[in-house]
């Protein structure tokens, strides 16, 4: 009987365990979506101020005429 309980509490540890990292794994995952897509909206942003900015000169241009 002695055995039995050793592999039942081994066993209750090791389903802890598992769950610990499963949950560990789902924030990564979770956290890594949320930063992909900052990522993602924050390289948007950059191209579309970029485009303004070679589009700047031509506008003054326009409006001074050099």
């Amino acid at each position: 009987m002695l055995q039995l309980s050793k592999i039942l509490q081994s066993r209750d540890e090791w389903k802890e365990k598992a769950k610990k990292r499963a949950k560990e794994l789902w924030e990564m995952r979770k956290v890594h979506k949320y930063y992909k897509e900052r990522v993602s909206k924050l390289v948007k942003e950059n191209k579309k101020l970029k485009e303004k900015i070679e589009e700047s000169p031509k506008e003054l241009k326009k409006k001074f005429k050099y």
